[in-house]
């Protein structure tokens, strides 16, 4: 073998190539290393983390099942492939000259990528089945996220567009797994009519198929999407005398695409975003830790009190029978705000006979002062907002000496 030859058979390895419908050899390298075996695939929290992480862009809708756009229009669907039967499922609606739509399954992409992008270069929709056609309404929060994860990441590699619409395997879905798959900016496809092809496999009764196929245009109905499938030599063998019974009835065949009235099915950026971001490639990274915001119960109070006491210039007559001084008081507690309180203390002057002048007033207040520091000893306990402890305080003690002082001064004066 010379050298040239050696090379084309190294080369040869590592592609593959199909012939699409137009005849042009499709050739395409892919590197698949990513791949898995395990049924369901692996559960990754991290990714979970990742699109719950996300702002939540509403309520999930309802999942989709029949075409809401156009007249006489049915969405003919088929699932579980690409396989080495979808060729037949090909070759019919090239020959109709309609389009359809394959919902493939990860796990079958890697092995028959160049059936899909036949599929796809050949103008037919593609959504995706899953990555291993697992239950999602049986799986965890992280196998669910994985299964789409991997099944994205397939179609992906090998087509380059990012699906916006997946099939859950056996229509199996609830509202968790709906509002996960929203999460990462996809909506779920099942069906309204299910051809049933899968429970005749093996029997030798699939001629059952296009009976059903006959009841359904029979009964009128219309603009609905159907359920086939592609994955072995018998559910093919009857799709051309199942499909022919609608095109007949007047039914057009129509990818996801018409059948929904968008303009592609294609152009998911939050899968898109999640691949760029490098999460997939870092799948074994535990999430971060979420910071507690638990605080623990304080053994240590701390309090701090600041008075500010001011006795105004107090104005006193011989007809004055009660001096009225009114103390501000503010106590800063941490983390506490007590606002601003007013303790007044009313001093008495006693009964007075008419003119005895300054003195007689003064004589009056000496009584009075005693009476009051056993009245502001009565109200110096003061309890502390959420505490259990009574603490008491010198605030009104300070204000009464100050009283005391002035009193003493204006005695000494006369």
């Amino acid at each position: 073998m010379n050298i040239l030859a050696f090379l084309l058979c190294l080369a040869s390895v590592s592609q593959s190539s199909i012939a699409s419908p137009s005849g042009t050899t499709l050739v395409k390298r892919f590197d698949f290393s990513w791949k898995v075996e395990s049924n369901p695939a692996p559960a990754v929290p991290s990714w979970t983390l990742y699109f719950k992480s996300l702002p939540n862009s509403g309520s999930f809708g309802e999942d989709i099942k029949r075409c809401s756009a156009g007249a006489n229009v049915w969405g003919a669907s088929f699932d579980d492939g690409p396989s080495d039967s979808t060729q037949v499922v090909l070759d019919y609606f090239d020959k109709v000259k309609m389009k359809t739509t394959f919902w493939v399954t990860g796990i079958s992409v890697v092995k028959y990528a160049d059936i899909l992008i036949a599929a796809h270069k050949a103008g037919h929709d593609i959504g995706f089945h899953t990555y291993s056609h697992s239950d999602l309404a049986a799986l965890s929060d992280d196998q669910v996220i994985s299964e789409l994860v991997y099944g994205a990441k397939a179609v992906a590699d090998v087509i380059g567009v990012y699906p916006k619409y997946f099939r859950p395997p056996y229509g199996s879905i609830n509202d968790r797994v709906r509002g996960l798959a929203k999460s990462m900016g996809l909506s779920a496809v099942t069906w309204a009519f299910d051809s049933n092809d899968w429970s005749y496999t093996g029997t030798g009764q699939m001629n059952k198929v296009p009976a059903l196929f006959k009841s359904w245009m029979d009964q009128g109905m219309n603009n609905a999407i159907s359920l086939q499938h592609d994955y072995g030599a018998e559910t093919v063998s009857i799709v051309g005398e199942s499909l022919d019974i609608l095109i007949k009835a007047g039914k057009t065949l129509v990818p996801l695409r018409d059948c929904l009235g968008v303009s592609t099915v294609y152009g998911n950026s939050v899968l898109e975003e999640f691949f760029k971001s490098g999460h997939f490639e870092n799948k074994n990274v535990p999430p971060p830790a979420v910071a507690s915001t638990t605080t623990a119960p304080s053994t240590t109070t701390t309090t701090t009190a600041t008075t500010a006491a001011t006795v105004a210039p107090t104005t006193i007559s011989a007809s004055s029978r009660t001096t009225t001084a009114t103390v501000p008081t503010t106590v800063a507690a941490p983390s506490t705000t007590l606002g601003t309180t007013s303790t007044t203390v009313s001093i008495s002057t006693g009964t007075t006979s008419p003119g005895p002048g300054l003195s007689g007033v003064l004589n009056g207040i000496d009584d009075s002062i005693a009476k009051g520091i056993a009245n502001v000893d009565a109200v110096t306990t003061t309890k502390q907002p959420n505490t259990s402890d009574s603490t008491p305080s010198i605030l009104h003690r300070k204000s009464l000496i100050g009283v005391v002082v002035f009193m003493i001064v204006a005695r000494h004066l006369t």
